[in-house]
């Protein structure tokens, strides 16, 4: 029976050591979180500068070739091609922004069920510790520790951005100090409860069962506090999960988009003006002609 115990209470010394371990890495995860955001809105304000530049230029350079076109209205067949060209131009501009939203379409699609797993597992390694924790305070004589408190593994309060957060953290707070008061107020009971030599042993049996029904109430009290809380709680660490997920797949998204995109637009801007400068000089090379005439 020694045995037993002691191999049980291996066990559960090492469940808790792999979730203390896991909630760490949660949390290091979340307080990445800021930081990736940050990145993912500096990237995106400079994406937005960048396609604004770039809109303005094309705009400038239609406007220059739609002008040439006009003033040497005198050959209709190369102002045709030319206009030909800029038309294929802004439909291959419009054709890739419909590629990168499908491309964004699927990727959000894919990293929405990656998420989906990702918060089952740990929604069930949350009810492990919980429904752990709760079997070894039933067991007030075992002499097993039952761990940190869940509110020991959240962020701070000021680490947190929306006011629900802040409340349920506060719960969750209020929670472990009265699972705190209640560990002091069981050390006095069993030291009031030890059997005097005086005293007979109905009384003692007595104050045992009032004591063990006084514990069994508390037991029940603090598990309605914490079904009523971690249900909100469980939600907002799901949309911190989503939100974390969503900001590295856009930093990703938008890094590509910065290297292999972007780029398209520079050679655009360079092949029209050679294109531009072939036409400058084939217009002169005919006025020479007409004047030589």
């Amino acid at each position: 029976m020694g045995k037993e115990h002691q191999e049980n209470k291996r066990v559960i010394h090492n469940s808790q050591q792999k979730v203390s371990e896991k909630s760490a890495a949660l949390m290091c995860a979340q307080s990445q979180v800021k930081e990736v955001e940050e990145e993912n809105s500096q990237l995106q304000l400079h994406v937005k500068k960048l396609n604004e530049e770039y809109r303005s230029r094309l705009v400038c350079y239609l406007q220059d070739l739609a002008e040439y076109i006009d003033g040497h209205n005198k050959t209709p067949p190369e102002g045709t091609k030319l206009r030909a060209f800029v038309d294929s131009m802004l439909q291959d501009v419009k054709s890739s922004y419909r590629v990168r939203e499908e491309q964004l379409s699927s990727a959000a699609r894919s990293y929405k069920k990656r998420l989906q797993k990702i918060t089952k597992t740990h929604h069930a390694l949350l009810i492990a510790y919980r429904v752990q924790r709760e079997q070894i305070l039933a067991t007030p004589d075992g002499g097993l520790d039952p761990g940190p408190p869940e509110a020991h593994f959240s962020l701070d309060t000021s680490e947190l951005r929306d006011e629900i957060e802040k409340e349920l953290q506060h719960l969750r707070q209020d929670k472990a100090r009265l699972e705190g008061q209640l560990q002091v107020a069981r050390q006095q009971v069993a030291v009031l409860t030890v059997p005097r030599q005086n005293t007979s042993c109905q009384e003692s049996e007595s104050v045992q069962q009032t004591h063990e029904e006084s514990w069994m109430d508390v037991r029940k009290l603090l598990k309605e506090i914490t079904d009523s809380t971690l249900v909100g709680l469980e939600k907002e660490r799901v949309l911190l999960l989503t939100r974390a997920t969503v900001a590295e797949a856009q930093v990703l998204e938008l890094q590509d988009y910065i290297d292999n995109h972007l780029g398209r637009y520079k050679q655009e801007i360079t092949h029209l003006r050679r294109l531009h400068g072939i036409e400058d000089a084939a217009g002169r090379s005919q006025s020479d002609q007409s004047s030589f005439h």
